[in-house]
């Protein structure tokens, strides 16, 4: 399971109200649950929204 995967799992999230929160698509919220986060810039906008810490979210 991905970080990001457990993460919104964790809190209950589901992958649309990120989308909607970051003004993408659900797919594009989707290829970072299946592949992971690998830019410090998009790991910090998924972080604030999460409220977790950036560095939870990378790889």
């Amino acid at each position: 399971m991905s970080k990001l995967k457990a993460i919104l799992k964790e809190k209950g999230i589901s992958q649309v109200q990120v989308a909607n929160a970051l003004g993408v698509t659900k797919g594009a919220v989707n290829a970072h649950v299946k592949n992971g986060i690998r830019n410090i810039e998009v790991a910090k906008r998924y972080a604030a929204i999460l409220d977790v810490s950036w560095m939870k979210l990378i790889g």
